[in-house]
């Protein structure tokens, strides 16, 4: 018979031999950062898991500014058992650096579970079905699930618009052209093939801001995705979002910089399917950040998005001044709707006025 696993109670009972002692199956790993009224959520969540196999959680403070490594180390001492922690003193995602590689490295368990620190998951056999899954199936490289929407309270939104209900229940490479068919926090990940794609194009990757489509596009390359068509996790939509917190230009500059990279990051799998899916992304992005730039209020905005792009080695040669060229068109575009706007108010206002 199976043990059962439960790292809450492993950790209050104080048993002789630490979960850390064995060889974990699952490693959760969590970036967190400015989360103190978001995160004792996701580490409940860690420590509600019911599995038969043991399990190892990670967690990388990246120099938060309030009570969050507080709040963490807290958890690390009353679960010294369950818990690891890496606390920065100097922020590494302003210097262009990520966390995740930091708690994949640490990692060793033969699955990897992420999940960021303002997100949380709800159903204590998340992890127990996802792994039982992939170890029955080993053509599948990553198992997610969907997800609700919440705000900062954890209250569930009205609109809920990123929750995996439109991804297939297999899918793959094309899936993600058109979006993240699954939000990260659902991921379980095989680990050898997260540290081997990774290694393949390390230096790729580090020049994408955000990384979470690359890293599951390469995990589709070397397997199939699995959804769960249950929701089991929680994805906070709130304005300290690292992605949410930018603006809708740096949001669609970092989108393009994505279908930018595919070209070296698919490299001989490109093929002429995807590479026909690829442009057709490609040229939507290209106007969608256009149209932004002729829109953003901000010049240093766009100076900044622009010094990104103009220094990124995947950008290819001359499709940034193309993008610029369409900016006087938009822009001549915008001015003539608020001529016609203002023209129209003015004799609207003569005629009332004759009146």
């Amino acid at each position: 018979m199976k043990r059962s696993y439960d790292l809450e109670n492993l950790a209050a009972e104080g048993e002789e031999k630490s979960i850390l002692s064995m060889d974990p199956l699952v490693s959760i790993c969590c970036v967190t950062y400015d989360h103190d009224k978001f995160i004792s959520d996701a580490i409940e969540g860690f420590l509600s898991q019911r599995t038969d196999f043991p399990v190892e959680v990670l967690i990388h403070d990246d120099a938060s500014n309030d009570c969050t490594a507080d709040i963490v180390r807290r958890y690390e001492a009353e679960h010294p058992k369950a818990i690891r922690a890496v606390y920065q003193t100097e922020n590494q995602y302003s210097r262009g650096k990520k966390a995740f590689p930091v708690l994949f490295d640490m990692a060793r368990g033969k699955y990897v579970a992420m999940c960021e620190g303002d997100d949380y998951w709800t159903d204590p056999l998340k992890l127990q079905k996802q792994v039982d899954f992939l170890e029955r199936n080993p053509k599948f490289a990553v198992s997610g699930h969907l997800v609700r929407n919440a705000d900062a309270s954890g209250s569930l939104l009205t609109e809920q618009v990123f929750t995996g209900e439109g991804c297939p229940e297999v899918f793959g490479v094309r899936d993600v052209l058109v979006g993240t068919p699954l939000h990260t926090g659902s991921w379980v990940l095989r680990r050898n093939t997260l540290l081997r794609v990774l290694s393949t194009v390390l230096d790729v990757s580090r020049r994408l801001p955000a990384g979470d489509n690359p890293l599951l596009l390469l995990m589709l390359l070397e397997g199939k995705g699995y959804c769960f068509r249950e929701f089991m996790g929680v994805y906070r939509i709130h304005s300290g979002g690292v992605y949410r917190s930018k603006s809708e230009l740096l949001q669609r500059g970092y989108s393009l910089l994505f279908y930018y990279s595919l070209p070296s990051l698919l490299g001989k799998d490109l093929t002429d399917t995807i590479r026909v899916a690829v442009d057709e992304r490609t040229r939507r992005a290209e106007h969608g950040l256009a149209y932004a730039i002729g829109h953003c209020s901000d010049l240093r905005d766009v100076l900044r998005l622009l010094r990104i792009m103009q220094t990124n080695a995947l950008v290819p040669k001359g499709r940034v001044p193309a993008i610029l060229s369409r900016v006087p068109f938009v822009t001549a575009h915008r001015l003539s709707s608020y001529l016609k706007a203002f023209t129209g108010q003015t004799l609207r206002g003569r005629t009332q006025q004759g009146d």
